[in-house]
């Protein structure tokens, strides 16, 4: 029974770490959907924070955190911008016995293709992950007493360890922005770089750091009323998995507004064959605020009804311009 839950344990680990972690708010966590989303925003410094619980009601939640900034080197003219762009995110699961941490820094270069409303970034990222696998945060069937689990009884296990990397991500991004619509259309690649990790010799356990590809597509548009509609998606594909999400959302101005990006906003996107996900949002000058709860209807609502994930996010946006959309963009 002990070598079984061993197995499953690693195999519970290959299956977590097989897969980057990621957003159903992907547009608000804009350097992890793609490197040349840095410098694409109306101000001088972007500040972004994520968090996710997910599976919350199936014992010990997978919760991930992230924090990004990113602002200008240098620029000139409305459309011609070299930007720069650091992250640091945190992905923790089974109970915190397998963490990964990584940080990343790069940049982007935006070249505006006319005066003023359409621009094409290339942009690049370099990423240090590590890795974590602590069995002591674990139980196993030669802990189990009368009472209960007792952690503090050896399990006679020993497959910690941990393991780090270096990779590279790479992005395009293509934008229309103007004073009553903004449209995107990006490609990234990230893992470039073929890794395999292990965590120790003795564990046998190895993972390939597999190439992820992504694009991303996104249409907002104010109107005459000055509210406000968007839709997105964004499409994923990583190791033989693929992952879409699409959805959209209505803006509405807030009455007595003090300033003109003041907006109250709800929505739903959808990925495909996993989760329905509502989403409500505050704009507040310069701050933006978004909750979700994903409502899972995949197979794995049938196992475990509980097993919805909740998503907030933060977005500051420092000295946003005269010029471009005020309304939130999705």
């Amino acid at each position: 029974m002990r070598k079984l839950l061993t197995i499953l344990v690693l195999m519970l680990s290959q299956e977590i770490s097989a897969q980057d972690p990621h957003f159903s708010q992907y547009f608000a966590s804009p350097i992890t959907l793609n490197p040349a989303n840095a410098g694409a925003f109306n101000g001088t410094m972007r500040v972004a924070a994520n968090y996710r619980s997910q599976w919350w009601g199936v014992g010990a939640p997978f919760n991930t955190t992230t924090v990004s900034a990113d602002g200008f080197l240098l620029r000139n003219g409305e459309n011609n911008k070299l930007a720069f762009s650091v992250l640091g995110l945190s992905d923790a699961s089974s109970a915190g016995a397998l963490k990964s941490n990584f940080i990343s820094g790069g940049l982007t270069y935006h070249l505006g293709l006319d005066e003023s409303t359409r621009s094409l970034g290339m942009g690049f990222n370099a990423t240090y992950a590590e890795k974590r696998l602590d069995y002591t945060k674990l139980s196993f069937a030669s802990q189990f007493m009368s009472g209960g689990f007792n952690t503090s009884v050896s399990s006679g296990e020993s497959f910690a360890g941990k393991t780090s990397y270096v990779n590279l991500n790479l992005g395009a991004l293509y934008q229309f922005n103007s004073d009553v619509e903004k449209s995107y259309l990006g490609l990234a690649v990230f893992n470039l770089l073929d890794e395999k990790l292990s965590f120790n010799d003795l564990s046998g356990f190895q993972e390939d750091v597999r190439t992820r590809y992504a694009l991303s597509a996104g249409y907002n548009q104010l109107m005459e009323t000055n509210n406000a509609f968007s839709f997105s998606g964004n499409l994923m594909y990583q190791g033989g998995a693929t992952e879409a999400i699409f959805g959209g959302a209505y803006s509405w101005l807030l009455p007595g507004s003090v300033y003109e990006g003041d907006y109250l906003t709800a929505g739903v996107w959808y990925r495909v064959k996993d989760a329905v996900i509502p989403y409500v949002g505050l704009s507040y000058g310069d701050l933006q605020i978004g909750l979700n709860y994903d409502i899972t209807v995949s197979g794995a609502r049938l196992q475990t009804p509980k097993n919805g994930s909740m998503e907030l996010s933060l977005i500051y946006t420092a000295r946003r311009a005269a010029s471009g959309l005020k309304c939130p963009v999705f």
